[in-house]
């Protein structure tokens, strides 16, 4: 097509700017047009308000603000980015828009090995998380929908408990997620260890431990973001942990016995975090 005349090069760039504001602005024009031609940069970034959008040919992700205040520092880690696509027409020396379609830009063939559920993704777990969630009862597939959409609406709550009956050398613990609409799902499970070291305190915190290893499932399966659950403990050792966050979550600031479960406990609240900008509220309640 070779080189389009200056106005016609002025006036793409009014539509950039008014559509995707200046972030994008070009000060001077990139050079020829050209039919036919392969795109020579892979990865491009560019910013709109306060989300840093990459995009890898048709593939566009985007990487969410650090913190509410950040405006130049963001997450390490990107999710898929919701592209609006338009079509235009010119009239006049005048771009319009004459309709938008809001689709997920990412035209990949999907995997065939990606899990197709929360219990797909239960079950690629390790084992060994396996056995601190424990069994787990798994209603139909759409109330696990609607628990899904519950903890994108902050209309979730969470609670966990645990048992030691040391005569009988038995331990277990047990919680649920329940719903605003009353969708639930429950699992329970035994607490492993030594028999004296099979405390209230390591049934309790494997409990709270389920709890969130069982949302970070729903976030990953739903690619859900600035979700804010509350659970309810009645230790009040382990509800004070989790309210002091990084402070207290510290191997020293626990028996030895349970620093195994708080490990699995911190680093599951620390990838929550960093992926997806999840909060959570931990209350204690009277046994």
């Amino acid at each position: 097509m070779g080189t389009l005349p200056q106005q016609h090069w002025a006036l793409w760039q009014e539509f950039l700017e008014r559509w995707c504001g200046t972030s994008l602005r070009l000060p001077q024009h990139l050079g020829g047009w050209y039919e036919g031609v392969e795109m020579v940069t892979r990865i491009c970034f560019f910013t709109y308000e306060r989300r840093l959008i990459l995009q890898d040919r048709d593939k566009y992700f985007e990487y969410l603000p650090y913190n509410s205040r950040s405006r130049t520092r963001f997450q390490l880690h990107h999710i898929p980015f919701l592209a609006t696509h338009v079509d235009i027409t010119i009239k006049s020396d005048s771009i319009y828009v004459i309709s938008r379609n809001s689709i997920l830009a990412i035209s990949s063939q999907p995997d065939p090995n990606a899990p197709k559920s929360i219990i797909d993704l239960y079950n690629q777990l390790p084992s060994s998380l396996q056995r601190i969630i424990g069994s787990v009862t798994w209603p139909e597939p759409a109330c696990l929908d609607k628990i899904g959409d519950a903890i994108k609406a902050g209309a979730v709550i969470g609670a966990s408990g645990g048992s030691v009956r040391r005569a009988e050398a038995l331990s277990s613990q047990a919680w649920i997620l329940h719903a605003a609409d009353g969708s639930e799902l429950t699992g329970k499970g035994p607490i492993d260890g030594i028999q004296y070291l099979r405390t209230s305190h390591r049934a309790e915190i494997q409990g709270q431990a389920a709890l969130f290893l069982i949302i970070y499932l729903f976030i990953k399966f739903y690619g859900l973001v600035n979700c804010k659950v509350t659970t309810f403990c009645d230790n009040q050792s382990v509800v004070t942990k989790l309210k002091k966050g990084w402070q207290m979550l510290r191997l020293r600031h626990t028996k030895g016995a349970d620093s195994d479960i708080q490990a699995i406990l911190r680093e599951t609240l620390t990838s929550l975090k960093a992926t997806s900008g999840f909060d959570y509220s931990t209350n204690w309640v009277k046994a």
